[in-house]
């Protein structure tokens, strides 16, 4: 998947953001600071007018359970029971054929 760079509004990430749309809803009923710390406008393109790809190289077949559980406990120390019974959830328990 491919990831777009955009200037937000300086001094508010991820977190200050969702914390504000919960409390005002809408750009327009936030503190108007916001409107001179950056490009408002810009930001709500980015929801409005996402950009789209036609295909991002997913491919459907039969899911490498193993390179999941490797990446997911070797990688980012997920609990191996956790991310086996997810799996066994989302694909069934695997089969010899």
């Amino acid at each position: 998947m491919r990831r777009i760079a955009v200037q937000g509004i300086k001094g508010i990430g991820p977190k200050t953001a969702l914390k504000l749309v919960q409390q005002h809803g809408r750009l327009e009923a936030m503190p108007e600071y916001i409107g001179r710390l950056g490009d408002v406008s810009a930001v709500r393109r980015i929801f409005l007018e996402p950009a789209v790809t036609e295909h991002d190289g997913a491919a459907s077949g039969t899911p490498d359970v193993a390179g999941i559980t490797a990446f997911l406990c070797g990688e980012r120390e997920f609990a191996e029971d956790r991310v086996t019974a997810a799996l066994v959830r989302a694909f069934g328990r695997p089969t010899l054929f």
